[in-house]
């Protein structure tokens, strides 16, 4: 034991298996001891199959799930022999959390990057930084973007990644005693676009005022008449729903109305009011508030990105301020939606948590006009209007 913390420790556990296929010693003493790699639920395993096919070489098996130690375990084979003649193996068995641990630090680059490690099958080798429960060999990823990493061994591609958000990698595809695997790091497209924003405020805030002022509304949708569970949103304040219930809020003028959902997980419908921080008073701070019980209590942190706002008002009176607010706790332009219609005296809104829906009836100046009824789509997204002056 004294050897194995001396000069092993960084193996998981070590095998010493004869030629017959009987491990008869591990210093771990899990259920392959005394068992026979050649037999039972151990002769499918790849470890035993290489043990079979190639007795006499050394060779590195790759990443499978290891039922004896409940997770995945690599393996390192070394034949032992006696003047010659083979007598069996040492099965220095390798856990991923070691080659896991290699890929853990990637703060570096930002809130969507993420580096991690490929197998030639396509499945990851490491934890993704966006998904709760363990990836390692139980996410596959595109087998058409993989295969081309592979083929080209190294370079830049833009893909949809697993989480189905347009991202920018760097790969390159390197050999480990045998197997290939395929290192990648990425970020997403729409954090790029968000810190190049950030880089010149100045100038993307009077594109978007300019675009905002000149852009024509998208009407669609129909505004509910009735529903037995609506709650009524007043000035300076914020509702949170529960399914089934429609949040409502009337007479946004020189107000501004702002959602912030998670589809399934919450919803917020706020009124503020000139008197709200985000004009630049000294009153209320509802997008304050609610920033802080999303990402305090809400969710966690790898599921920011998939908060969504819209921003609702006549004028753009707080609209910079707004912005400024939720792309410095984090959120991406790509998460904010802008409905905005400066011909109108006011709005309705009406968001259904429960569908995922918001419905915006602009009131004319004068009775005579119709009513406009405007819903969500990707013209109102502000990620998408930023990328659009971007490749302009």
């Amino acid at each position: 034991m004294a050897l194995y913390v001396t000069n092993y420790i960084s193996f998981y556990d070590i095998l010493f298996v004869n030629k017959a296929g009987n491990i008869f010693y591990t210093i771990r003493k899990e259920s392959d001891y005394l068992k026979n790699i050649f037999t039972g639920e151990l002769a499918k395993t790849n470890l035993s199959k290489h043990l079979s096919k190639n007795p006499h070489q050394q060779v590195f098996v790759d990443f499978q799930y290891y039922s004896v130690s409940e997770e995945p375990a690599a393996f390192f084979i070394e034949p032992a022999f006696k003047d010659s003649e083979h007598l069996g193996w040492f099965v220095m068995q390798c856990a991923v959390n070691k080659v896991n641990s290699l890929f853990a630090g990637t703060e570096q680059l930002g809130m969507t990057g993420e580096a991690f490690l490929v197998n030639k099958e396509g499945h990851l080798l490491t934890e993704s930084s966006f998904v709760g429960d363990s990836t390692i060999l139980k996410i596959h990823l595109d087998n058409k973007n993989i295969d081309d990493k592979f083929k080209k061994g190294k370079g830049n591609k833009i893909v949809t990644d697993y989480r189905g958000f347009t991202a920018l990698t760097s790969f390159e595809v390197f050999d480990f005693l045998g197997a290939q695997w395929l290192v990648v790091a990425k970020v997403d497209e729409a954090q790029v676009i968000t810190e190049h924003f950030q880089q010149h405020p100045k100038y993307y805030f009077e594109k978007i005022e300019n675009f905002l002022s000149k852009s024509s509304i998208n009407k669609n949708g129909t505004f509910p008449k009735y529903h037995e569970k609506v709650i009524m949103v007043d000035m300076d304040e914020f509702v949170k729903a529960d399914h089934g219930e429609l949040l409502k809020t009337i007479g946004v003028s020189s107000c501004t109305a702002v959602i912030a959902t998670y589809p399934g997980k919450f919803g917020y419908l706020s009124h503020l009011s000139p008197y709200d921080k985000m004009y630049g008073g000294g009153g209320t701070n509802l997008l304050g508030h609610i920033t802080k019980k999303i990402k305090n209590y809400d969710i966690y942190k790898f599921e920011r990105q998939h908060v969504h706002f819209t921003v609702i008002a006549k004028h753009l009176d707080s609209l910079k301020n707004i912005i400024e607010k939720l792309v410095g706790e984090g959120f991406l332009l790509s998460q904010i939606n802008i409905l905005h219609y400066p011909k109108a005296k006011c709005a309705n809104v009406l968001f259904d948590y429960s569908n995922n829906l918001t419905y915006v009836e602009w009131i004319m100046e004068t009775d005579a006009q119709a009513k406009i009824t405007q819903n969500v789509c990707d013209d109102n997204n502000l990620g998408v209007i930023v990328k659009q002056f971007l490749e302009d």
